[in-house]
């Protein structure tokens, strides 16, 4: 029932079919990529009583008593605080986060096909990260673009407002190398980004040095779990 922009949380739609969701039919692509600041702690226990009671069709008490067991007191472990948010590491957390906020995310998909039209636009919703694609964009459309997700996530619903974090707002063109998730996105294909390709040639640098056998074993096993995570991705794709 969920659109098929939504991953994470859903069987065979993890981090790696969101980023081949967003590579589209059309080249020449630019990334928008967004973040939620604070995704979960934006999410109230009333917020999630009124998912569970509204779309869930639960009674009133089954529905205060789920939100229960899904939310803790906002701030540190043992907090007294009586404002009560979606807990942050609870199995349950990101399904919830992004299906309590269900109706915002196709007000965005909305907004995002209607200024991207025919520019084969794309966009994947996982959990708090946001990453949307286009073909023959320029980058001052889509800054222009990233104001108006901006205004939207926080006004599309009086009681929840959702605030990006600026600081991790990224534009980047196919040319200077898009990458999502972690992962490298090439014209049809996809591979591991910046982040693990460094970890895999430290990895083969340190079993150039001398080592004991225990910490030569733990390395190679690193490399090995390296190298099958890169195979998995660019076989996804």
């Amino acid at each position: 029932m969920l659109p098929d922009f939504i991953f994470g949380g859903v069987k065979g739609l993890n981090h790696a079919k969101a980023v081949e969701h967003l590579l589209g039919k059309k080249r020449r692509r630019v990334v928008l990529k967004l973040d939620i600041t604070r995704f979960f702690e934006q999410i109230s226990e009333e917020r999630v009583f009124h998912f569970f009671r509204d779309k869930c069709e639960c009674s009133d008490k089954a529905a205060r008593l789920l939100a229960s067991f899904c939310c803790v007191p906002l701030g540190p472990k043992g907090s007294s605080n009586t404002h009560k948010t979606i807990a942050r590491g609870f199995a349950t957390s990101s399904r919830l986060a992004v299906w309590c906020n269900l109706d915002i995310f196709i007000k965005l998909d909305r907004l995002v096909k209607k200024r991207l039209k025919g520019k084969d636009p794309r966009i994947a919703v996982y959990v708090d990260d946001i990453g949307i694609t286009a073909s023959r964009v320029s980058k001052a459309e889509m800054e222009k673009l990233y104001s108006e997700i901006e205004h939207l996530l926080l006004t599309a619903d009086e009681n929840q407002k959702l605030p990006l974090n600026n600081d991790k707002k990224d534009i980047k063109s196919h040319e200077e190398g898009m990458e999502h998730l972690g992962l490298r996105m090439y014209r049809n294909r996809l591979s591991v980004g910046a982040k693990t390709k460094s970890k895999m040639d430290r990895a083969r640098n340190k079993l150039k040095r001398e080592l004991n056998p225990g910490e030569r074993q733990y390395i190679k096993d690193r490399q090995t779990s390296l190298s099958r995570y890169k195979r998995y991705i660019e076989k996804k794709s």
